[in-house]
């Protein structure tokens, strides 16, 4: 069930929310393997990752048309930065990154502890493949998301993304490189 948010818009349950984002990678994966069944496994987990990721970059594009209809957001880099750690990551994840960090040269790392699209994987040892490669497809989606808005917001960006344990916790680092037009 929708409830409803603090500016009047509608959202959806986590629980949902994260169902659908499963469900979709799950889709995606399974459209593209029967598309290139003649290829190998590399090439065809390449491009799933790809798909997801352009998944992502609609999403962030589009949030960042909605919401810029609504409130200026800041054109210093930084700024940019701050607003998708705040805002946009709340809305979408429903909590805002956990610490960020920056050289100030246009390399930023965002952390989120407790990110919840991954946390349902499980890691049975440091040597689960199965459980890191599932991981790693999950995040090219969030990949996405932050590089469409940044790209709507005017910038070109590289982002990567890892996870460690740190403190019998697990850590989620996006790394973003911006290029300045």
């Amino acid at each position: 069930m929708a409830s409803q948010g603090a500016a009047g818009g509608k959202f959806v349950s986590e629980s949902l929310g994260l169902l659908l984002m499963q469900e979709s990678a799950a889709l995606v994966e399974r459209s593209t393997r029967q598309q290139q069944s003649g290829e190998d496994a590399e090439t065809a987990a390449l491009s799933v990752h790809a798909k997801l990721e352009s998944l992502g970059h609609d999403v962030g594009y589009r949030f960042i048309e909605r919401v810029a209809q609504q409130r200026i957001i800041l054109p210093e880099p930084l700024e940019a930065i701050k607003f998708i750690c705040k805002d946009l990551w709340s809305s979408v994840y429903g909590k805002p990154i956990d610490k960020l960090q920056t050289n100030h040269r246009g390399v930023f790392v965002l952390k989120d502890f407790a990110f919840k699209p991954i946390a349902h994987i499980s890691n049975k040892s440091e040597d689960d493949q199965l459980g890191k490669e599932l991981k790693r497809k999950f995040l090219k989606f969030p990949c996405g998301v932050l590089r469409g808005a940044l790209e709507n917001l005017g910038y070109t960006a590289t982002v990567t993304a890892d996870f460690e344990f740190q403190d019998q916790r697990q850590v989620t680092s996006f790394h973003v490189r911006l290029t300045v037009p």
